[in-house]
């Protein structure tokens, strides 16, 4: 609370200084971003999600709202070395509305040209290039590679971000990065009983190396997220008290570890990345892998990875793009005699331990082809088409009908855009 309270007047007095600023200098300046989309696909048993911050999940009806967004910015450099910037995007949130959400309202300071501190509400960096996912125009493709970024719900934190530059002989640039904060957004999840988790309060850190030469950007990062509340509710606190029970019934305390092992509260996830993007001429080309470690039931570990090649011939970008993620494959939940157990409740609830283990389970790979045509000064028309394979497990699709054999076709047309220019 004192945090966003502290937000809150780090934006009104940039706000303040400036239009005071303004009255000196114009150089208040106004931009903006956004996509229009209408995305399919071939069946109607799963739905298909962009990533775990939307409600919305599209199936063999067309959908404009999964990959639709607005972002509009304020910003102002109040002085030389220091830019006060305000965005907020409209885009399918967890309860299914266009709620606008801010997320950006910080303040830049730039000391000298190797540094830049920023302090508010500042953006999380997603891609491999620096790009924000959110910006569908600088992207190649309609949207990230949900296989690489779906799992991630946080996009931007209440803190700081400290970046200091080197810059060699050789024209190699290499920036260090430190960012550091608190979450406050809600994120949609794959249950109908408790729809979202609160990432509020939960702290936030990461350390990024990036480097720079000519057409070569690299990035290697550590993000670690230890969250602040717990998620379920009263139905899940009734889950776990309930199997406590059953390990004083059996004296034996593998029931109750298995519930301390569905809290959510102070548990930590972590994500290494390691990514790279070239571009030259015509011909650009960008890979990630990551690696998430998690130790909660129902979300394991997992790799993922991408990688995409794309050709210009003049305002047409053809390209291709191959992504995939597997979980880590842990054995099922040790109950010890409760799953030897008669009558009706104890298999109910090794059954409901059973499927909430495998509930995070992963093993997907797309393919996907698509088509950019820049046909006007920031603008951009997006064609794409991704054929999925998802083996054993629904990966990032929502279950509306049992028997899915785990193949699918994704079909997404955008229209992306920028106007004036984003600081």
């Amino acid at each position: 609370m004192r945090l966003r309270k502290g937000l809150s007047l780090l934006s009104l007095l940039g706000l303040t200084l400036a239009l005071q600023a303004q009255g000196t200098q114009p150089n208040l300046q106004f931009s903006g971003f956004g996509t229009l989309g209408a995305v399919a696909t071939g069946t109607h048993q799963v739905a298909f999600g962009r990533d775990w911050t939307e409600f919305d999940h599209a199936t063999d009806h067309p959908d404009a709202a999964l990959d639709s967004r607005l972002g509009l910015q304020l910003s102002s450099r109040l002085t030389d070395n220091l830019l006060w910037t305000f965005q907020v995007l409209a885009k399918n949130q967890w309860d299914n509305t266009f709620r606008p959400q801010v997320e950006w309202a910080c303040l830049t300071w730039t000391p000298s040209p190797a540094w830049v501190l920023k302090g508010g509400r500042i953006g999380l960096e997603a891609l491999p290039n620096g790009d924000f996912a959110t910006v569908g125009y600088t992207l190649l493709w309609v949207r990230p590679p949900v296989e690489v970024f779906g799992g991630s719900g946080v996009s931007f934190l209440d803190g700081v971000d400290v970046t200091r530059s080197f810059d060699r002989p050789d024209g190699t640039n290499i920036q260090l990065q430190v960012v550091a904060g608190f979450g406050d957004e809600k994120v949609a999840v794959n249950n109908p009983q408790v729809p979202f988790l609160d990432l509020t309060g939960s702290s936030i850190w990461a350390v990024a190396l990036k480097v720079r030469k000519g057409a070569l950007r690299s990035k290697l990062s550590y993000t670690e997220i230890k969250f602040g509340k717990e998620y379920g509710g009263a139905a899940a606190e009734g889950f776990r008290d309930t199997l406590a029970s059953f390990s004083t019934f059996l004296n034996d305390p593998r029931p109750a570890q298995v519930a301390a092992a569905t809290r959510l509260k102070g548990t930590v996830g972590r994500q290494f990345l390691l990514g790279a993007s070239w571009e030259r001429d015509r011909f650009q080309a960008q890979g990630a892998l990551v690696r998430v470690l998690f130790h909660q039931l129902g979300q394991p570990g997992s790799w993922g990875g991408f990688g995409s090649v794309g050709y210009r011939l003049g305002q047409v970008v053809p390209y291709a793009l191959w992504s995939r993620a597997v979980s880590d494959r842990n054995p099922p939940p040790d109950l010890g005699p409760m799953r030897d157990l008669p009558g009706p409740l104890a298999p109910a609830l090794v059954q409901a331990v059973d499927t909430a283990a495998s509930g995070g389970d992963v093993d997907q790979t797309t393919y996907s082809a698509g088509l950019r045509w820049d046909f006007a000064d920031q603008a951009a028309l997006k064609v794409q088409v991704d054929r999925v394979h998802s083996h054993n497990s629904t990966g990032f699709w929502w279950v509306k009908e049992p028997g899915w054999d785990g193949r699918a076709t994704v079909m997404t047309v955008t229209l992306d855009f920028i106007f004036g220019t984003v600081r």
